[in-house]
């Protein structure tokens, strides 16, 4: 299933069982009494004085609203604030790589300011750049390697990975991104090791390498007896 209509099935669940989703919301802090803050912008819906309502169908007796003063740390013209109180919360705030949709690591300060220790955002799940030679980076990038291994340390995953024009990436290359950033954090550089034939033996693949290439070139004869291209 494609990752929308697994998204669309997944909220349509939730909501039938009870959770309520708040879009547009924009967690500020706590006020005086400990409540949590909300900042609430952009609402396709505006109060009669212009100033935006609260986009969510019903307010319980947890929630309240008032116009956010710009006057207010954080606050900005044409925004509300939400005060709400709940029994227990958990914070899910994500990191700070994509500031464009919310992930700005804005948390860290709140957090810091009421004596919470946060670690320091690494990169996680990422590519990683390699030096190609002009000659690969023209004949391969975009290329997709599949049904490959990777092999960093004594951690080996099998998968998928992409080039790049700057290097590689993809769900094989995130599942190794931590041990490989720790490395390049402690000697500037990590050595990752690409199986591309996973399933076969090294003796398998000296065998068919063996086999005598005519006038084939290299890359005709690895096709041949391996599958692979390039």
């Amino acid at each position: 299933m494609k990752a929308a209509p697994l998204l669309r099935a997944w909220l349509h669940r939730l909501r039938e069982n009870g959770v309520r989703f708040h879009m547009r919301h924009r967690w500020v802090g706590w006020d005086e009494a400990g409540a949590l803050r909300f900042e609430v912008r952009n609402n396709p819906h505006p109060s009669p004085d212009g100033r935006g309502a609260i986009s969510s169908p019903s307010n319980n007796n947890n929630e309240t609203e008032k116009p956010f003063s710009p006057r207010e740390k954080g606050g900005d013209e044409g925004a509300l604030v939400k005060i709400a109180h709940f029994d227990a919360v958990i914070l899910a705030l994500g990191g700070g790589s994509w500031p464009q949709l919310g992930s700005d690591g804005a948390w860290i300060a709140l957090l810091e300011q009421h004596g919470a220790h946060v670690a320091p955002l690494r990169p996680s799940n990422c590519g990683f750049e390699i030096a190609w030679s002009d000659h690969f980076r023209e004949r391969f990038v975009g290329e997709p390697l599949k049904s490959v291994a990777a092999s960093f340390g004594e951690v080996r995953k099998q998968g998928e990975c992409l080039i790049t024009t700057h290097g590689i990436e993809g769900g094989l290359i995130y599942a190794l991104s931590a041990p490989l950033r720790d490395e390049i954090e402690r000697i500037g550089s990590a050595t990752l090791h690409l199986d591309l034939l996973p399933d076969w033996s090294a003796e398998k693949v000296l065998a068919e390498v063996s086999h005598p290439r005519g006038s084939r070139s290299l890359s005709s004869h690895l096709q041949s007896r391996l599958g692979l291209k390039g």
